[in-house]
């Protein structure tokens, strides 16, 4: 049985699971706005080059790599809107892989299992690890 679902459908679950969630409203639950340095951009590069990862893990070095969101007018500060919508046009692509649950931490069976648990989790997942890399400091 092929499930074929529509982009607004999509949407909808994703919007329903940050109003669920209450996503972006706690500290720690949002991109961090600080302004990304070289050394840090490296140091993602490595990781990432180091083995192979998770998804999410891809998603946020795609953002941190290509500095989504960055205001090179206003001190090169983030505009975490502009990463939650590639975050959330990021969901849009891999809808199907979050609505089967092929990776160990989410849950499958669509709906909403993928409204409660996939996508909040795959939103939370990849707003750590970029998070991880922002706030790391230069060694030296």
């Amino acid at each position: 049985m092929i499930i074929i679902m529509d982009k607004e459908y999509i949407l909808d679950l994703i919007k329903k699971s940050d109003e669920f969630n209450h996503m972006y409203t706690h500290e720690g639950e949002d991109f961090v706005i600080d302004a990304t340095t070289k050394e840090q951009f490296l140091a993602f590069k490595d990781f990432v080059k180091s083995k192979s990862h998770h998804h999410y893990v891809y998603v946020a070095y795609y953002a941190f790599k290509h500095r989504i969101g960055c205001d090179f007018e206003n001190g090169e500060l983030v505009d975490n809107l502009k990463l939650r919508e590639y975050l959330d046009n990021e969901i849009v692509k891999c809808y199907k892989m979050l609505y089967h649950g092929e990776n160990s931490w989410t849950y499958g069976g669509g709906g909403d299992c993928m409204k409660y648990e996939a996508i909040p989790r795959f939103k939370r997942k990849v707003i750590e690890t970029y998070n991880k890399f922002a706030t790391l400091k230069n060694e030296k």
